[in-house]
């Protein structure tokens, strides 16, 4: 779930996410907007293709009529009565591409009423031509009347349609005006919110290499402040593997640093795992204190005064060489007491 923190923790993701959400949805818009267009500009091309073939045909029925009136052609007989066929039939496909659309439906409705008394007449006329043989008959004026209404409803049809292309055009035009304004303030907005987060990245980078810079001279000084101190220092992780070791520790246990770096203490010094030393290192790790004594280590045949510091990185240890009286007394009567 996505808390308020998420919001202030991200403001450059949320706001990016925003912005390109927009941006999807003004483009699926545009789409969307293109494909309805097209959609409609076919459909008209096809309904205004479907009117043409109609009326191409109903010449053709009254080009065939005249034909056979005039000239007593009998295939111009046949002619018309395949245009009268044909004519229908596109009627059908033009009805069937504005059969959502109620006002052209009854235009269409009206055009296919005045073909039909149209091509009655002309039947009309033919059968009488067939009968009475007159020759030169000539269409009646009521015909002509019939074929004027043809093309008038015709004309209106291809008005509407026209009317009907223009007015989502002007639409698409409006809309994509709107969109480019949009698109235009968006790409403002990614604009200046890519420079923002452009420039707090970069501040947020120099601000690490700053840290990373002032850790390294932090962690310099430390080792140049170990090198210079008097007693000896050595530095173990949780493994009690040797992590650093400065020149003195180098010097009092006469170990190289480059070979001790990297290898256990209890397989440098295996005799310290169960003497006083162990115990107290043990002691510091596991309670989380400071250890703080003094020892003596037979194999270096020295007493040491120690300092242990659990870290947590592991432990610190300082220790130096205790040269007192005392200790030394007690050096010579332990080793006295391992010759007898």
């Amino acid at each position: 779930m996505i808390t308020s923190d998420f919001y202030k923790k991200y403001p450059g993701f949320v706001l990016g996410t925003i912005l390109f959400l927009s941006v999807t949805g003004v483009f699926l818009q545009l789409s969307w907007r293109s494909r309805e267009a097209y959609r409609l500009v076919s459909h008209t091309y096809q309904e205004q293709s479907r009117l043409s073939a109609a009326l191409l045909d109903v010449e053709q029925a009254q080009d065939a009529h005249e034909d056979y009136i005039l000239n007593d052609n009998l295939d111009a007989l046949v002619s018309f009565n395949t245009s009268n066929r044909q004519t229908f039939h596109d009627l059908d496909g033009l009805a069937a591409l504005t059969a959502e659309e109620p006002l052209q439906t009854e235009q269409i409705k009206t055009l296919r009423a005045n073909i039909a008394t149209y091509y009655a007449l002309l039947k009309a006329e033919n059968n009488r031509r067939e009968a009475a043989g007159p020759k030169g008959s000539m269409p009646l004026g009521q015909e002509f009347y019939r074929l004027a209404q043809v093309h008038l409803f015709a004309d209106k049809i291809q008005q509407e349609e026209r009317r009907a292309l223009a007015e989502h055009i002007q639409q698409n035009r409006r809309y994509l005006r709107e969109a480019n304004l949009a698109l235009a303030f968006l790409l403002v907005v990614i604009t200046t919110l890519l420079a923002y987060l452009f420039t707090a990245v970069r501040r947020n980078l120099h601000q690490r290499m700053a840290a990373v810079r002032m850790q390294h001279d932090a962690d310099q000084r430390v080792v140049d402040t170990l090198e210079k101190i008097s007693d000896a220092f050595i530095a173990l992780d949780h493994n009690w593997n040797f992590t650093y070791m400065n020149g003195e520790a180098e010097r009092v246990l006469n170990k190289n640093r480059a070979e001790v770096i990297g290898q256990n203490l209890w397989t440098t010094h295996p005799d310290m795992a169960e003497d006083e030393f162990g115990r107290e290192f043990r002691k510091a790790v596991s309670e989380k204190t400071t250890a703080r004594f003094e020892a003596y280590y037979p194999p270096y045949l020295s007493w040491y005064v120690v300092n242990a510091y659990p870290t947590e990185d592991g432990l610190w240890v300082f220790f130096a060489t205790s040269t007192t009286a005392r200790r030394q007394k007690k050096n010579t009567l332990c080793c006295f007491a391992k010759r007898f």
